[in-house]
C-alpha cells in the first residue's frame, strides 16, 4: 500500500476597510439613525426579558418582527425595514447567547 501526500490546502481570507468621510448633515442623519436603533435594540430587549420575567417564556423573532411591522413608530418610519429588521437579528443572537438561557450559571 502507497501513500500519497496530498497538497495542503488554504484558504486566504481578505477583509477591507473603508474609511467614510460624511458631510456634516449626513453626519446629524447617521447620528440620528443609530439613535433610533439603539432605542429599538435596549426596548426589543426590554421587551423580552420582562416576557420571560412574567411567563418564563421567550418572545420568538417572528413575534417581534410582526410586532413591529404593525407598531412602528414615526421616526422608526423613516429609516429602511432592513436595518430595523437588522436591529431585530441583532437582539435575537445576543438573547439567545444569555448564559440563563444555555442551561449554565
Amino acid at each position: 500500500m502507497k501513500l500519497i501526500k496530498l497538497k495542503e490546502t488554504r484558504i486566504v481570507t481578505r477583509s477591507y476597510k473603508y474609511r467614510i468621510y460624511p458631510t456634516k448633515l449626513q453626519e446629524i442623519i447617521l447620528n440620528k439613525i443609530l439613535k433610533i436603533c439603539c432605542k429599538l435594540y435596549n426596548s426589543l430587549l426590554e421587551e423580552r426579558k420582562n416576557e420571560y420575567k412574567v411567563n418564563k417564556t421567550s418572545i420568538s423573532y417572528f413575534d417581534q418582527q410582526n410586532k413591529l411591522s404593525k407598531n412602528k413608530t414615526e421616526e422608526q418610519s423613516k429609516i429602511y425595514a432592513q436595518v430595523l429588521q437588522n436591529v431585530l437579528r441583532r437582539v435575537e443572537k445576543s438573547y439567545n447567547n444569555l448564559p440563563i438561557l444555555q442551561g449554565s450559571s
